[in-house]
């Protein structure tokens, strides 16, 4: 049960390091109007919150726990994400409904979210790749 619970909850981190960036992107407009932020703070804040996505994404490597990484369940992770993601996504069109015709983002914007969509399951998987390799490199070490 314990397993099942951080399974999910590492489902919702990676679910969480992608929702953050996208909605920002997405919702320029609407967040630019409700907070009064300019555009050129509200772009300085979404690449530092997307660097730090991205550094959250690389820091899991020393977050996961040796027992989570040894799981089967982990190959789950690049798909039970997403999951979360569509709750949220959902949720977010909830609270923030679209009232303007101008908060519609782009059509580009919608082609660059489907290469982000299908590139991060890719991401994941090599980032577990690469966590079974070091745990199987560090288990060789500590035998000898």
């Amino acid at each position: 049960m314990r397993l099942f619970v951080k399974w999910n909850g590492w489902s919702l981190f990676f679910a969480i390091i992608l929702f953050i960036p996208v909605e920002m992107t997405l919702n320029i407009e609407r967040i630019v109007r409700i907070t009064g932020l300019s555009y050129q703070v509200f772009y300085i804040l979404d690449i530092l919150l997307i660097i730090v996505c991205i550094i959250l994404f690389f820091k899991s490597i020393c977050l996961m726990q040796d027992a989570m990484i040894r799981s089967r369940l982990t190959w789950l992770l690049c798909l039970s994400w997403s999951l979360y993601f569509v709750l949220m996504t959902y949720a977010m069109s909830q609270w923030l409904p679209v009232t303007r015709p101008a908060d519609f983002p782009s059509p580009v914007l919608g082609l660059l979210l489907i290469g982000v969509l299908v590139m991060y399951p890719f991401c994941i998987v090599a980032l577990i790749s690469f966590l079974k390799e070091k745990a199987k490199s560090d288990e060789v070490s500590s035998v000898k």
